[in-house]
């Protein structure tokens, strides 16, 4: 990958008109002694080219969020508002892959093109473009089966990339790599968001890899899930270069003690 150039950390964004607003916004599953509060009060807006991380213990509501926002669910309380006024184009990349395995990694970059016509010459030009961008430059016609468990996440990655969202979801699209992968791949988002500036939400269980990444750390409280904090993370970039500095372990260690603090345990 090429070289990543120094951008500002928890000022990316801020001053622009938010691309979505969450208002006020609460989720209750059932009803009467079954009903299940999952989130409460959740205000939280995302600016254009901002790259915001979510962290809370298991079970407080943060795949519920990400699904009020790509619109597979209703809020119960509250209100969702993107910028102009209707649904914001949202794209995921999964902690699995879901590739499909009968498709080359080219030809699952494309898939949002081509679920709805065929491919054209500059969906190919834009999806070659990803590959080489996230390192896949010699595996166009590789399938899933032949890759690494990095690979494959990376062909996530640019195929989530390929629709143009505008926003980004990424469901801690990590999770299953090994340590070392994990970090290096890590890494490697930073550099594409700093190439692509676009606007990325983050869900993760990794307090490390939510401060490698994120302008914003929202920290989430046990179910009924709420914002506990925000802690804006004024690192500069690349942070491959700081993870070992002693504002990096102090960031991670005061996102923790918010955690803890909270209740829960990530």
């Amino acid at each position: 990958m090429a070289p990543a150039t120094a951008a500002p950390g928890p000022d990316a964004g801020r001053g622009a008109a938010p691309i979505v607003t969450i208002a006020g916004v609460g989720k209750t599953f059932g009803e009467g002694a079954k009903a299940v509060e999952a989130l409460r009060g959740i205000d939280l807006s995302i600016t254009p080219g901002e790259f915001v991380a979510i962290v809370g213990p298991s079970g407080c509501g943060k795949s519920t969020l990400l699904r009020l926002l790509c619109g597979l669910d209703e809020p119960s309380a509250g209100r969702i508002e993107w910028r102009d006024g209707e649904a914001g184009r949202t794209s995921v990349a999964f902690q699995e892959h879901r590739l499909l395995p009968w498709y080359s990694v080219i030809q699952n970059i494309l898939l949002p093109a081509t679920m709805q016509r065929p491919a054209r010459a500059a969906d190919r030009e834009r999806g070659q473009h990803l590959a080489r961008l996230v390192g896949l430059e010699g595996f166009l016609d590789a399938r899933p089966a032949a890759l690494s468990g990095g690979m494959k996440q990376r062909t996530s990655v640019a195929r989530a990339l390929f629709a143009e969202p505008d926003l980004l979801l990424l469901d801690e699209p990590f999770g299953a790599l090994d340590a070392l992968t994990r970090e290096k791949i890590t890494g490697d988002t930073e550099e594409i968001w700093l190439t692509q500036r676009f606007t990325a939400l983050l869900i993760t269980h990794s307090i490390a890899e939510a401060v490698h990444l994120a302008d914003r750390v929202v920290v989430m409280s046990a179910r009924p899930g709420q914002i506990t904090d925000i802690v804006d993370i004024d690192l500069p970039r690349p942070r491959a270069e700081h993870i070992s500095s002693p504002r990096f372990h102090e960031l991670v260690t005061r996102i923790r003690d918010i955690l803890l603090s909270g209740g829960g345990h990530d």
